[in-house]
């Protein structure tokens, strides 16, 4: 082999010694306890080969410093002049190396990686001879050199002089190289002493030679760990809303509180239909079912009030039915014709109080420019919460086609739903009263104040027959 290079396994799953002989053998072709345990790193790797030492040594067997300081020679005395514990290493190196190529061969037909954790340290990514290194598949040693794709050398040059500095130990790698420090991408024997004595000084183990294996590698990237990630920047605060102005909020109010109401006028309306329907299909012998005049007196007295309409009419559910989707119309009908502010001449101008809250241009109405509807400044933004509400669900009916106001409104026993369905300001005042708001919260008119309260005290005393 090379220096540097990658030392590989026979097919018999024995190491051919640095000398170039047999597997554990020494120049004389001798088995060496030395050779052997080089065999085994080189195979398996420096843990292996230390726990082969280590198991060994508890035994009382040779001691690996003696066997790599003696080399296989018996002038150092001790434990190498003790031939059968030097059998006993050479056997068990043996049996390991004989488990590595096992394990390297069945790894390699398996496709299982025998991996560790990638390098993470910016120093060394990008280097695949150092990934392997530390994943205990290569060495890197004397002899090898940079290339313009790769400089692994001269990374691991530089961060042998960066941990010297800070462990303020005396690193001497040369004087060549662009900076004159030894950094010159070339793994010499300078290089080896280096790398020798980041093991010793981190307490690696095998400081006796001089590559860069899986402890060193890894250490190395330890020492040097990847940069911290930045911290995200902290999202800017959502600047606040600009703030409103007050006839804007009045607007944004307004919108809302008629949204409630008529959810609630539509609710109301659907209780009552769900009432009469479910007397109506009261089969014979089964037990009463609530009217919907027992259900709810005072509505029925509303729904009679406004539309003439009573529960014994055949009619009844279909006018029930026809008030809820007018309702739900207004509900979901577009906002944006009620947006604009009253600019427009005689739109606004002063005349009845009936009249100058606001004003609507429906679609069918001819000559009537600009469409939607016009709220009258100061009129409507100065009136009650209530009534800009109602104002809105009003001039939302006229927006839906019903033309008549409260002035058309039919005297007892002249109304109909058919009366109640064109007007806007019956619908609005049958709505309001449905869930017990006043009848007008805009002016206090004798329909509120007088009319409406004595025909529903009448009719609550004698309420409509079912």
């Amino acid at each position: 082999m090379g220096p540097g290079a990658v030392a590989q396994l026979p097919q018999g799953g024995a190491l051919s010694d640095r000398g170039g002989g047999a597997a554990g053998a020494g120049p004389d072709g001798r088995r060496t306890a030395v050779g052997a345990m080089l065999a085994l790193q080189r195979a398996a790797g420096n843990r292996a080969a230390a726990a082969a030492v280590r198991g060994l040594r508890q035994a009382g067997a040779v001691a690996p410093r003696s066997v790599a300081r003696c080399a296989g020679a018996c002038k150092c005395g001790g434990a190498c002049n003790k031939r059968g514990q030097d059998e006993e290493l050479l056997d068990e190196m043996g049996r390991r190396l004989h488990r590595a190529a096992a394990d390297r061969r069945a790894g390699a037909s398996s496709g299982r990686v025998l991996a560790r954790s990638p390098i993470t340290s910016a120093r060394f990514t990008g280097e695949p001879l150092l990934q392997d290194c530390a994943d205990d598949k290569a060495r890197m040693g004397v002899g090898r050199r940079d290339d313009a794709a790769h400089q692994p050398v001269s990374k691991v040059q530089k961060a042998l002089l960066d941990w010297a500095a800070t462990k303020h130990v005396t690193l001497d790698l040369g004087t060549t190289g662009p900076g004159h420090d030894g950094v010159d991408g070339v793994y010499g024997a300078k290089t080896g002493a280096a790398v020798r004595l980041f093991k010793a000084t981190e307490h690696l183990g095998f400081e006796e030679f001089g590559d860069v294996g899986p402890g060193t590698m890894n250490r190395l990237n330890d020492l040097f760990p990847a940069a911290p990630t930045p911290p995200t920047p902290p999202t800017p605060p959502t600047p606040p809303a600009p703030p409103i102005s007050p006839d804007d909020q009045k607007q944004k109010d307004a919108f809302d509180d008629r949204r409630k109401q008529l959810r609630q006028i539509e609710q109301k309306l659907g209780d009552m239909i769900g009432a009469v329907i479910r007397s109506a299909l009261v089969r014979p012998g089964e037990g009463p079912v609530p009217t919907v005049t027992a259900s709810f007196p005072r509505e029925v007295c509303v729904v009679q009030f406004f539309t003439g309409a009573t529960p014994h009419d055949a009619d009844y559910l279909a006018t029930l039915q026809r008030a809820k989707e007018l309702v739900h119309k207004d509900l979901t009908a577009p906002v944006q014709p009620l947006t604009f502010r009253s600019k427009t001449p005689g739109f606004c101008d002063p005349g009845p109080p009936q009249n100058n809250w606001a004003a609507t241009c429906s679609p069918k109405t001819p000559g009537c420019t600009p469409k939607g509807t016009q709220l009258c400044d100061p009129k409507w933004y100065d009136s009650d919460r209530h009534c800009r509400s109602d104002v809105l669900i009003h001039e939302t009916y006229h927006w839906l086609e019903l033309p008549k106001d409260g002035k058309d409104f039919p005297a007892p026993g002249h109304r109909t739903p058919a009366e109640a369905f064109s007007n806007a300001d019956t619908m609005t005042q049958l709505g309001n009263a449905l869930i017990g708001l006043s009848i007008d919260n805009c002016l206090p008119t004798d329909r509120r104040a007088t009319v409406f309260p004595n025909e529903m005290t009448i009719c609550l005393a004698a309420p409509p027959a079912p």
